[in-house]
C-alpha cells in the first residue's frame, strides 16, 4: 500500500508518462497496463477512464492522469512498471530540451540502412 507522498520528481516524471499516455493508449494498452500492475479493476472499472477514451471526451487526460496516480499512490512500484510499459510500447521516455511535455526516443539500428 501506498507508504510516502511522491517527491517532485516522481510527480513530474508520472505527468510526463501520463500525457505520453493520453497521446497514445487504446483501450487495450490500458488493459495489458492494468493486467501489469494487478490492478484490471482499477482500469475496467473506472466510471470514465475507457468511456471518455472511445468517446474522445474532453476529460478523458483527466482521467488518465488519475487512474495512473492512483495505481502509483496503491504501490510505488507501479511507477517502474508505467514506465518500462510505455518504453516498450513507444519508445524510451522523454521531456523536451523546453521542457514543454514528453518525447519518445526511437533507436535508429545501423543495420537497417545496410545494402539499402
Amino acid at each position: 500500500m501506498y507508504q510516502e507522498e511522491l517527491n517532485a520528481g516522481d510527480r513530474k516524471r508520472l505527468i510526463s508518462l501520463s500525457r505520453m499516455a493520453v497521446a497514445n493508449f487504446n483501450a487495450g494498452d490500458w488493459k495489458t497496463l492494468g493486467a501489469h500492475t494487478g490492478q484490471m479493476k482499477l482500469i475496467t472499472g473506472h466510471d470514465r477512464l475507457l468511456r471518455s477514451l472511445s468517446f474522445s471526451d474532453p476529460d478523458y487526460s483527466g482521467n488518465a492522469h488519475a487512474v495512473l496516480f492512483k495505481l502509483v499512490e496503491l504501490d510505488y512500484a507501479n511507477l517502474q512498471i508505467i514506465a518500462d510499459y510505455i518504453a516498450n510500447l513507444h519508445g524510451e521516455e522523454g521531456e523536451n530540451v523546453d521542457g514543454s511535455g514528453p518525447i519518445t526516443v526511437d533507436h535508429l539500428h545501423p543495420e537497417r540502412f545496410r545494402g539499402a
